[in-house]
């Protein structure tokens, strides 16, 4: 079985907290994790476009270990088309990452579209840091699914981070109104709503994911792999569904 954790940032964040690829690899070796997904933090010279080649040649330097998302600001306009095109099209980095919350965009913003049209054409996956207030709530990601439904969305978290409440409901809708969503489980405490969405929306749409160093990488695993659901699921859930998505 291969593991994929399909959401990690190494490097430095602008917001303090920091990863060292190496200490990375360690851990990943020691948690039998094969694949990471590597994505830029939000960087304290707020340029991604640097940052995104660093992911890139990290992921270059060891393809068997590292996939490399690229990372834009919605409110760079022109810039973050050309950046995303570069990175999808000329770089051929593997998909496409927002962050609304840490760049201050709501995730429906027509804002937003001109990003998603490059991936589309590109045919890569687009994953959004979800659940958070004002900006990416789960009825927000899913008027941005609809109007985008031959795009792949990884929605983070599950698509809320207070699960409880209307917002766990909301994000419940989200996944069985838009087919072309997947959930991914960084941060969800809670190992029913992780069981009941694989039951109703089925296991080939849930994907392991850690946030690290945000959340605790070795948690994060042990999560869906204490969920109540046949080990089958469980491999899709760790990395199954994932190679799928990044056609690995």
């Amino acid at each position: 079985m291969t593991v994929v954790d399909f959401h990690v940032h190494p490097g430095e964040s602008l917001h303090g907290q920091s990863l060292d690829i190496r200490e990375l690899l360690a851990r990943m070796d020691r948690l039998g994790i094969d694949r990471a997904v590597l994505v830029a933090p939000k960087p304290p010279g707020y340029a991604f476009g640097p940052e995104n080649r660093r992911i890139r040649d990290l992921a270059r330097s060891r393809p068997e270990k590292f996939t490399a998302f690229c990372r834009v600001d919605p409110w760079q306009r022109e810039a973050a088309v050309a950046e995303a095109a570069r990175c999808l099209e000329e770089d051929q980095m593997a998909g496409l990452f927002l962050h609304p919350w840490e760049e201050g965009f709501a995730v429906n913003s027509p804002l937003v579209d001109p990003v998603v049209e490059v991936a589309g054409r590109a045919r890569k996956p687009v994953m959004l840091a979800g659940g958070h207030v004002r900006v990416s709530l789960a009825s927000q990601v899913a008027d941005l699914a609809g109007r985008f439904s031959a795009v792949t969305f990884v929605v983070t978290s599950g698509g809320q981070i207070n699960i409880s409440g209307v917002a766990l409901a909301e994000a419940r809708q989200l996944f069985l109104e838009r087919p072309n969503t997947v959930l991914e489980t960084s941060g969800i405490y809670r190992l029913d709503f992780i069981e009941d969405m694989a039951a109703e929306i089925g296991p080939a749409r849930i994907v392991f994911g850690s946030d690290s160093p945000r959340y605790d990488q070795e948690l994060e695993l042990r999560r869906v792999q204490w969920a109540h659901r046949p080990d089958e699921e469980k491999a899709l859930f760790q990395g199954g569904n994932a190679t799928r998505l990044l056609g690995i």
